[in-house]
């Protein structure tokens, strides 16, 4: 419920508010992409000082004062009369998105499974795919009828209702509050943080780290180029508003199978196949938005590869952290890897935003995002066979 009303309605549906918004306030497209990236700055820093802000304070307590940045935060979105109130309202927005979403969230479910993580990872974070797929045909519906501005007050209100009882009441931070065990029993966990993985200090010393951040930047620079573009690029082909609404609310239900079916993944066929399909499959959608253009049934394929491959982002790197980097100091390494994604994300709607701003049109950046995606799934396919190796020699 927690991601269905954060990540569901930050990320996922802001794409239907970019063609009333800067058609009403008269903003470039890059212009209002810069909310994302204020956002995704936002979560970067965060996202850096993860380690020391969970070893310090009760997650709970983190996400309840997220809670209360993020509405607030969403809510003045209303009342913007210049850019440059969007993006103040951008930076409560990124800072309460950051405490309440995946980065707390992973650390929660790191504490209550210890088997099955990637399943229950990839079950959590299909709220932010469902939140899309119902949420964007919500927006798509108030826009019209009652304006941006209400529509953002109004999805706030939505965020309220749901977001604070669960913060305040419900979630406890590891099963041992209620009196009970992870799943999975207690034993591995001891095992994994004395005998398995490095600290950041560790990590950070080993060019598998720097290559593994490198990689994630690169990639999340592809997957940001669907989900924030899919509507106003489907208005580029000349097709009507309500077309849109459609196709983003199917392409959140993809993303809402998607990690549900790569959290599977992870468990079932390990880091390198899960990983490289996942990749694979984003390049698949970039390519398929660009045919359809020309041969509209390319859409299907593009809903079909999109979700899998967005997927990654929220549910593949806390799995992979674990997998590649162990137990012993994950919350700290999760945390810079988290920054590292959330930086490609910034920096994705900056460089579309501005290709489109140059050529008149989404496909040059999404040529170049399918690329990215290609060289991230090579990447990771060669990184991944570099761990298997050495732990065949160690054994």
């Amino acid at each position: 419920m927690t991601m269905f009303c954060t990540f569901g309605i930050v990320y996922n549906c802001n794409g239907m508010f970019i063609v009333p918004v800067t058609e009403d306030m008269g903003f470039t497209r890059q212009q209002m992409g810069m909310n994302s990236t204020i956002i995704s700055s936002m979560m970067m820093i965060v996202s850096l000082f993860a380690g020391k802000i969970f070893k310090r304070f009760n997650v709970k307590m983190v996400m309840r004062v997220g809670a209360i940045c993020l509405i607030a935060g969403y809510a003045s979105y209303s009342l913007a009369q210049s850019l440059y109130m969007f993006y103040a309202s951008s930076v409560l927005v990124g800072l309460g998105l950051a405490c309440t979403s995946t980065l707390p969230i992973s650390i929660i479910i790191n504490s209550w499974f210890n088997l099955k993580r990637g399943t229950a990872m990839g079950i959590a974070s299909t709220g932010s795919g469902i939140g899309g797929m119902v949420l964007n045909q919500v927006a798509g519906k108030l826009i019209p009828a009652v304006g941006w501005r209400q529509s953002y007050l109004m999805l706030a209100g939505l965020m309220c209702i749901v977001i604070l009882p669960c913060v305040f009441f419900i979630i406890k931070k590891d099963p041992a509050e209620i009196g009970l065990e992870p799943f999975g029993g207690v034993g591995r966990i001891v095992t994994n943080a004395q005998e398995d993985g490095l600290t950041l200090s560790e990590a950070a010393k080993t060019k598998k780290f720097w290559i593994f951040i490198g990689i994630l930047v690169v990639n999340a620079i592809a997957t940001g180029g669907v989900v924030q573009n899919l509507v106003p690029y489907i208005s580029e082909l000349g097709y009507s508003y309500s077309f849109g609404a459609i196709m983003a609310s199917l392409n959140m239900a993809s993303l809402a199978a998607g990690k549900f079916l790569l959290g599977n993944l992870y468990d079932r066929k390990g880091a390198r196949f899960s990983t490289v399909c996942s990749c694979t499959c984003s390049a698949l959608a970039m390519g398929s938005m660009i045919l359809a253009s020309l041969f509209m049934p390319s859409f299907g394929l593009m809903l079909l590869c999109s979700g899998l491959g967005c997927a990654f982002g929220s549910t593949g790197i806390p799995i992979l952290v674990r997998m590649v980097f162990g137990n012993k100091d994950y919350s700290s390494i999760y945390g810079i890897s988290n920054f590292a994604s959330n930086l490609g994300g910034a920096l994705s709607p900056l460089i579309i935003g501005r290709l489109f701003d140059v050529t008149g049109t989404y496909k040059t950046g999404f040529s170049l995002f399918c690329g990215l995606s290609v060289c991230a799934a090579c990447a990771f396919f060669a990184l991944l066979s570099e761990r298997k190796s050495s732990k065949t020699q160690a054994a």
